[in-house]
């Protein structure tokens, strides 16, 4: 019985955990979403560093020609 319980709650925690139920508001085919084309202006965009400070993308390009890549997975 406890060997049964140990799995049913070991297999709750994996389904519950999995990426399937972690998606959100993610776009379901590559159709839908909306990319910055090429030869866009960036939109204002403020991201935080790996020690919490903000990071201004947009002054951190402005000084010279930029290729963004963004790789979005999940379809």
């Amino acid at each position: 019985m406890r060997v049964k319980l140990m799995i049913l709650l070991m297999l709750s925690c994996f389904v519950i955990s999995t990426p399937a139920f972690a998606t959100g508001n993610v776009a379901s085919s590559p159709n839908e979403i909306c990319p910055i084309l090429t030869g866009s202006k960036l939109p204002a965009i403020i991201l935080q560093d790996m020690a919490g400070k903000d990071f201004d993308l947009n002054k951190a390009v402005a000084a010279k020609p930029t290729v963004l890549i963004y790789f979005r997975g999940g379809w």
